[in-house]
């Protein structure tokens, strides 16, 4: 699970910067997102194992609006809902098994007239090599209710979990919103996370570095009527042309091997 995209200590300096994002001038669709394609674009990446990333397509000012997602668009457990039926989730962690059974069921369970972009969404993602990805024996309970859930087999439904642990957001309005939202959101899960490895791949270390990694990293959050999944530059300086735009995944120095288990790198080579 990533974590918010500020700290309550930097709320403030944050909202500064939400403050000053405008609306997008360029709208460009990807799988129901809309993303500034006048600032910003999807390329190929050589972070993280290699896929996709965002890159600048000009000069990005610090703090401008890159992204607005519907979440009509992302998959939630209200959208799982609509799709497999059940009860409202009472937790978080209840909206998170229902949107891995939403993941597993639209890859590998069929199709519904609901969720077409979130489908398109979903079979755009990297399933290649999930497959070959063990999860310890603990896993084995939530993945026999998203396969009953979905209607999938075991196997499938741990590929869905095993994906979904990498891509899957905690979303609020700030960092202090208790009214957590679980989702997978399209276009802002192609931001790569910004190991030391991957800055010096693309050059970008020292700049990066002059600034802590919150303000070097892009700014993700619901808007106040919860209705859109907004994406800010980074606020602490201009992202140059071509370089890359990076998203901080969110580390737990106390559970090291969480994050190196569902990214699949270490955190800081």
């Amino acid at each position: 699970m990533r974590m918010p995209s500020h700290t309550p200590r930097q709320s403030t300096r944050a909202w500064l910067v939400i403050t000053a994002a405008t609306a997008l001038q360029n709208a460009k669709d990807y799988h129901g997102a809309a993303y500034d394609a006048a600032l910003v674009e999807p390329r190929p990446s050589k972070a993280c194992g290699g896929g996709l990333g965002v890159f600048a397509v000009t000069e990005v000012p610090p703090g401008a609006r890159l992204a607005e997602i519907p979440v009509t668009a992302c998959l939630t457990a209200d959208a799982a809902r609509a799709v497999l039926g059940g009860e409202e989730a009472e937790s978080y962690a209840a909206q998170r098994e229902l949107t891995r059974a939403l993941l597993a069921y639209l890859r590998f369970g069929g199709t519904n007239e609901t969720c077409a972009a979130q489908k398109a969404y979903v079979d755009s993602l990297p399933w290649d090599g999930v497959e070959d990805a063990a999860l310890p024996d603990a896993w084995r309970p939530t993945i026999m209710r998203i396969a009953d859930r979905a209607g999938v087999s075991d196997d499938d439904a741990a590929r869905a979990v095993q994906l979904s642990r990498s891509r899957g957001l905690d979303l609020g309005t700030s960092a202090e919103d208790a009214e957590r939202l679980h989702a997978m959101v399209p276009f802002l899960d192609l931001f790569n996370h910004p190991s030391l490895g991957a800055l010096e791949a693309s050059g970008a270390r020292e700049r990066v570095g002059q600034a802590s990694v919150f303000d070097s990293c892009v700014k993700w959050y619901l808007s106040d009527d919860r209705t859109r999944v907004l994406v800010d530059a980074p606020s602490a300086f201009a992202t140059p042309a071509s370089q890359e735009l990076w998203l901080w995944y969110g580390y737990d120095a106390k559970d090291h091997g969480a994050f190196v288990e569902a990214y699949g790198f270490e955190p800081f080579d």
